[in-house]
């Protein structure tokens, strides 16, 4: 894995469990409605992707992982799902443009931007959707410059938290 699918896989991560921090469970949330709801998030904005830019895709998470510390959470039954994959794209293809047409078409569909960065030419942007009344999901999007190698963006969507008992 390069540095930067490394960084931004962490950042991912931290934010996913640092999103669940509060101890915060979302009522009602079941683990289909969570896995249905993250694929579908990750499925919109692979497709926000210009198909002929796209060599392959690998879906690299789909599963569930623990909010809190065992302290917390003793018999780990607060998670929340994250469905992650990676879009490898073809030679020549730009990554940060196709990143920009993703975040673009997000938002368009109603998702609120809440984190852009980058750092050293590699873009990381988090969305949430969701409202006051729904839950929130977070939707993040990394990708390098174009020549870094891999030419990848890496999509992934996570759920709040939930009680799986």
């Amino acid at each position: 894995m390069t540095r930067a699918l490394a960084l931004a896989a962490l950042a991912v991560a931290v934010l996913a469990v640092g999103g669940c921090s509060t101890l915060t469970v979302e009522p009602g949330l079941t683990a289909d409605e969570a896995t249905t709801q993250t694929g579908a998030l990750v499925d919109d904005a692979v497709s926000a992707i210009d198909e002929s830019t796209i060599e392959r895709v690998d879906q690299v998470k789909d599963e569930s992982a623990p909010c809190y510390s065992p302290q917390a959470d003793s018999d780990g039954s607060i998670v929340y799902w994250e469905n992650r994959q990676y879009v490898w794209l073809v030679d020549g293809a730009d990554p940060l443009d196709e990143l920009d047409g993703v975040v673009e078409q997000l938002v368009d569909a109603g998702a609120r931007l809440t984190y852009d960065s980058e750092s050293e030419g590699t873009r990381e942007v988090q969305l949430s959707s969701g409202g006051d009344s729904l839950p929130v999901y977070i939707v993040s999007v990394s990708a390098a410059p174009a020549g870094s190698a891999p030419a990848v963006i890496n999509v992934s969507a996570t759920s709040p938290c939930f009680e799986t008992k």
